[in-house]
């Protein structure tokens, strides 16, 4: 139910981009500003990155005993991985942390375990589906000893980065596409050292061990502050030099999505430059951008090579499709595509072998990614379909039937056809003989949803080209 519950959570943050009220919460202000003077009185330049401190939510934190779990989660995630044949892979990553100086080792008599923000980490791995390769350590600052996790102790601090919605808009804006990303942003940043003690974790390299006590030097990937914190660095840095650099500066602060970087330019030559100067700035922070995609291959050539994605780490059968920021973009043909994905979901439910249970339609639907609402008219009808089986009142594992059922498979048979969707990455073939630029909104709404649709209308020469801009699509309050 938990995976459940975070998935609705992420899905209905898709559904506010551009649209949500700014917030009024006083004290969630208050806290956003002590966040923030926290990272800026304490953030260093120490020779090769930044080291900042933790935003500890009282400055005379006491924290909870957390070896105790610490030792049980050990020896419950050593069993799972060896299960699954990934303790090797998992001792490998561990090594890594280590030879990179991401992590440090310590002796259990240098451990003063009276120390008030002494905190023990408890850690898992998590494989990427589109990456299986791929075996990334999360630390759960959320799991809690006596009722407190470190979550707890620790401010979120503010949302710095720019919105996902305009972002996207802004790639799509200019004929030259272009998008890296920066390499393991989050362990680039560097804990001061009294703050590292609350980043202490347990780990052996084999069950014939005795269990070693470690410390991340460097900032964690999976607590709630860490966002922030690899924001404000990342921004900080580009301020710091933004009299030199003040267009990378801008697109740093503007065009970077937590550590993926996207834009788009009128030509080659301002591309260029401009990736070299947000290159050269964002390694000036101990940042390394790397993976640079376009679907300019003249641009591509340019750039430094060894920044630029290798043609091996393209998708399957070794297409030109990437993702960006969750969506399908076919670099060479220019294009945004569909192709559904429902992990943990039994493939009879989505071929429509099996009716689906109300939990198995409720993931599905909150499953769909398209933050610019390319394919809202089907989103919509799921989610009014979702609102039937409410009314029906069946449990969680019922499976829907008669009508519901009917509904459900004539929706299958629209999901589909989505593959079949192709919407141009640009929104207009750019010249200097544009005549007139026209934004064209329309709405409409019924007793089951409202929707409302933007077209940009643009005359160009004496031709006129329509391109889709953006749709948002709701269901109607019960």
């Amino acid at each position: 139910m938990a995976e459940l519950n975070e998935i609705v959570r992420y899905s209905m943050a898709l559904e506010n981009f551009g649209v949500a009220p700014c917030g009024t919460d006083k004290q969630k202000c208050d806290e956003d500003k002590r966040a923030i003077e926290i990272a800026g009185k304490t953030i260093r330049w120490i020779g090769e990155r930044y080291e900042v401190g933790l935003p500890y939510d009282d400055e005379n934190v006491v924290m909870e005993r957390s070896l105790g779990i610490a030792f049980h989660h050990l020896k419950s995630v050593e069993k799972r991985l060896d299960r699954q044949g990934l303790l090797q892979r998992y001792h490998e990553n561990n090594e890594t942390y280590l030879e990179k100086g991401y992590a440090e080792e310590l002796k259990w008599a240098d451990v003063n375990r009276n120390l008030s923000n002494l905190w023990f980490l408890l850690h898992f791995p998590v494989l990427n589906p589109h990456k299986p390769e791929k075996l990334r350590i999360v630390f759960n600052s959320a799991a809690k000893s006596n009722g407190k996790c470190l979550n707890d102790y620790l401010l979120p601090g503010p949302p710095l980065g720019t919105e996902l919605f305009g972002i996207l808009c802004r790639f799509r804006k200019y004929p030259v596409a272009v998008g890296a990303d920066i390499v393991e942003m989050f362990h680039q940043v560097t804990i001061r050292e009294k703050d590292r003690w609350s980043q202490c974790f347990l780990w052996r390299r084999s069950s014939d061990e005795h269990t070693g006590i470690y410390r991340m030097k460097a900032m964690i990937f999976g607590a709630n502050w860490s966002p922030f914190l690899a924001q404000f660095v990342k921004n900080y840095n580009a301020e710091q030099h933004s009299q030199d650099f003040p267009e990378a500066r801008d697109e740093i602060i503007n065009q970077h999505y937590v550590d993926d970087y996207y834009r788009s330019f009128l030509n080659v030559e301002t591309a260029l430059r401009i990736c070299n100067e947000v290159i050269h700035v964002q390694q000036l922070g101990g940042f390394r951008l790397r993976n640079f995609i376009s679907n300019n291959q003249e641009l591509l050539n340019s750039l430094p090579q060894d920044r630029v994605i290798p043609s091996s780490q393209f998708d399957v059968c070794n297409t030109t499709v990437h993702r960006i920021l969750g969506i399908q973009w076919d670099a060479i043909a220019d294009q945004f595509l569909f192709v559904p994905n429902f992990q943990n979901v039994e493939s009879d439910v989505i071929s429509g072998k099996r009716a689906p249970t109300k939990r198995e339609v409720l993931k599905i639907a909150m499953s769909l990614y398209d933050p610019l609402g390319f394919i809202s008219p089907l989103a919509i009808k799921v989610r009014i379909l979702i609102r039937y089986i409410r009314k029906e009142k069946i449990s969680w594992d019922d499976e829907v039937k008669n009508d519901l059922l009917k509904k459900w498979l004539n929706w299958l048979d629209d999901l589909q056809k989505v593959s079949d969707i192709k919407i141009p990455r640009c929104i207009l073939p750019y010249s200097d003989h544009v005549v007139t630029l026209e934004l064209h909104t329309f709405f409409d709404a019924s007793e089951s949803a409202y929707s409302a649709v933007v077209y940009l209308r643009a005359e160009l020469g004496g031709q006129y080209f329509v391109s889709l801009l953006a749709s948002k699509a709701r269901v109607t309050p019960l």
